[in-house]
């Protein structure tokens, strides 16, 4: 099995997903530098190479992070669980804000 370069970090943020206008509501489950992983709600189900904006705060960060992001899975099981990776990336503060966080275990 392929192994992540980044550690995960376990979080629980309320996060907005918007694609082509339509908005939902996500939980970001855990994060990493490259990405997070996401609980979309019902009303909208993640598409592996699908493109979103999504907007969620970090703990620890005064103001809220929006960044683009592709889908890069979705469980088989549960459709709206998904692996998402960040195209633009996260700025200095933010990532000072994540490695805080406690580390997601194996």
């Amino acid at each position: 099995m392929e192994r992540r370069a980044a550690n995960r970090h376990t979080v629980h943020v309320e996060t907005v997903v918007t694609n082509t206008g339509l908005k939902a509501g996500a939980l970001g489950r855990n994060i990493g530098s490259g990405g997070m992983r996401l609980t979309f709600a019902p009303d909208l189900l993640p598409v592996v190479g699908e493109v979103y904006e999504v907007e969620f705060t970090i703990p620890g960060c005064p103001a809220p992070t929006t960044n683009r992001v592709i889908v890069r899975w979705v469980d088989a099981i549960r459709m709206n669980e998904c692996g998402v990776q960040f195209l633009d990336g996260l700025r200095a503060s933010e990532m000072q804000a994540v490695v805080q966080l406690p580390k997601e275990r194996d």
